[in-house]
């Protein structure tokens, strides 16, 4: 779960030069593990101190594993918390945490073409009549994807999708830039394409 990296440089200053790091996934027994629900798993447990035998649902982790195509390149290159690594492993994903009937926390990988089951919410669950509010501003009809970060340079290669109709419908064009943690061009096109689905 760990990493140890041996530094040779001559120039290191034990508490003055800066060291950052990059991560694809993780080995255990000689299996390498890219996929971000596995990270997510593996950082929830080690770092976050989840119990998956009483607070995690594991099959949601396979199921997502397995509908999810990307692999992702983690840039550390400051104190960071594994909350916030999670968080932006989530966004690039396109992933959530709910729960399941029994209480259990779920990672899910959201997928355009499945409708899941919506939860049923009592009278007394419910706090207020619901309102449906349009955000104007929050109207984009291109939206380009961060990818492949540099930690050297400092810089990402993006990769854009554009929804023609909805620019010509809204009379909108702005554009979303998001910075992720996705590895190559392709997964940073299927993340466009889905956040210009929604």
């Amino acid at each position: 779960d760990r990493a140890t990296f041996t530094i040779i440089s001559s120039t290191f200053m034990v508490g003055t030069t800066q060291v950052k790091v990059a991560f694809h996934g993780y080995a255990n027994g000689g299996v390498v593990y890219e996929k971000p629900a596995y990270i997510v798993e593996d950082l929830l447990m080690t770092w976050c101190g989840l119990s998956f035998a009483t607070e995690f649902d594991t099959g949601a982790i396979e199921d997502s594993a397995s509908a999810s195509s990307c692999v992702l390149n983690v840039p550390i290159e400051n104190e960071t918390s594994a909350l916030s690594i999670i968080e932006k492993i989530c966004a690039s994903d396109l992933a959530f945490f709910d729960e399941d009937g029994e209480g259990m926390l779920r990672y899910r990988t959201w997928q355009p073409a499945i409708i899941g089951t919506p939860p049923e919410l009592t009278s007394t669950e419910i706090l207020g009549m619901p309102e449906i509010t349009e955000y104007p501003d929050k109207l984009y009809c291109k939206i380009m994807v961060g990818y492949s970060y540099d930690c050297a340079a400092q810089t990402y290669l993006y990769r854009d999708e554009t929804d023609e109709t909805s620019a010509y419908k809204y009379a909108k064009k702005e554009t979303l830039l998001i910075d992720s943690y996705l590895r190559n061009e392709n997964d940073a096109l299927i993340l466009a394409s889905r956040l210009l689905w929604i």
